[in-house]
């Protein structure tokens, strides 16, 4: 198995994982357990028992943005072997990380608002999407009329 379409398999299983314990955390209420600040919460470095799910929630994220990371660039450099839309696809999913990250910034300082809290949980959405697409497009053969590889 190309290491491009591991990555990608662990980046959508990732993102997958991400999205359930952010459910998790909607569910429990504890959206704010951690406080508002961002990205390491006023308590530190290490969570509470009061605020484990939540810093785990944004612990993982960052991982997960590591994974999106490392598959744009690997798709990035291996572009003259994959397909234009295989790269483009992930290069939209770092971009709607991009985004997702300043939203979820949003979501704290907005206290929860449900429009933004919506807003969130739809992107992540979007982001499990593009991340299935990636992986679906990096296992197909890379001949034919639709896959043309991207010039390098």
């Amino acid at each position: 198995m190309k290491a491009i379409l591991l990555l990608s398999i662990v980046s959508a299983t990732s993102v997958y994982i991400l999205i359930f314990v952010g459910g998790l955390v909607t569910r429990a209420g504890l959206g704010l357990s951690a406080g508002i600040d961002w990205p390491i919460p006023a308590q530190g470095l290490f969570p509470t028992s009061e605020n484990f799910l939540e810093y785990f929630h944004r612990a993982w994220s960052g991982v997960v943005g590591l994974f999106i990371v490392g598959t744009a660039i690997f798709a990035w450099r291996g572009r003259s072997g994959i397909t234009r839309i295989a790269l483009l696809m992930s290069l939209a999913t770092l971009l709607l990380v991009g985004a997702q990250i300043l939203l979820g910034w949003l979501v704290l300082q907005s206290y929860l608002h449900p429009v933004v809290v919506a807003a969130h949980n739809n992107l992540a959405s979007a982001i499990f999407a593009t991340s299935i697409a990636t992986v679906v497009l990096f296992s197909m053969p890379q001949k034919g009329p639709l896959q043309h590889a991207v010039a390098s």
